[in-house]
């Protein structure tokens, strides 16, 4: 019962966030250093700034479907518009 309540908490859902916000960051970096290496510190950069799991799932389709290094780079520039 007391589990119940802990996880219906908005505290809780906090911390659930977190952890998957955390788990997409290193997918993220761990997939853009095997596809694009050069961009790491970049996305590194760009990537400990997103609060949201929504925009790290979108910029992870973005790198899975870039065809190029520069178009990977302009969406790791241009995804601070979209987070605000």
């Amino acid at each position: 019962m007391l589990s119940d309540i802990l996880r219906e908490s908005p505290a809780f859902e906090d911390i659930l966030e977190e952890g998957r916000l955390l788990s997409l960051r290193q997918s993220f970096l761990t997939l853009i250093e095997v596809r694009f290496p050069e961009l790491k510190a970049l996305a590194m950069e760009e990537t400990s700034l997103i609060e949201k799991p929504e925009i790290l799932d979108d910029l992870m389709v973005k790198m899975i479907t870039a065809q190029s290094s520069d178009q990977m780079y302009h969406y790791l520039l241009t995804r601070r518009k979209s987070d605000s």
